[in-house]
């Protein structure tokens, strides 16, 4: 059937859009960081583009276009990022263990593997 994932599928245990990577949060300035964990509200909403499968280890990913979240990167000097929210994986995929350390996203008020 068309627009269906052809396998089983665990889902994910969250749904969320990483809006900046560990490592630009690290670099930003110290008063951009207190401003971001103030609050931010996005106005808009995201927009699904398509659904994928991520190469071999089965994690499937809906793609998605925000212009407010380019227009918030751009306002701390950082370039448009792709983004998508993480649908679930494929029923045998492993385990993903995390490479990096768990740091704070902003979030629309509604997850990245």
């Amino acid at each position: 059937m068309a627009g269906r994932i052809s396998e089983a599928i665990v889902a994910n245990r969250e749904s969320h859009l990483t809006i900046f990577e560990p490592e630009e949060w690290a670099a930003l300035p110290e008063a951009a960081k207190q401003e971001l964990a103030a609050g931010v509200k996005l106005d808009g909403a995201p927009q699904g583009t398509g659904l994928i499968k991520r190469g071999d280890k089965g994690w499937y990913l809906m793609m998605v276009t925000w212009p407010e979240v380019d227009a918030l990167r751009a306002k701390y000097g950082l370039p448009p990022k792709p983004l998508h929210v993480t649908v679930g994986k494929a029923s045998g995929a492993a385990e993903r263990k995390p490479t990096a350390p768990e740091t704070p996203d902003v979030q629309a008020d509604d997850g990245d593997n």
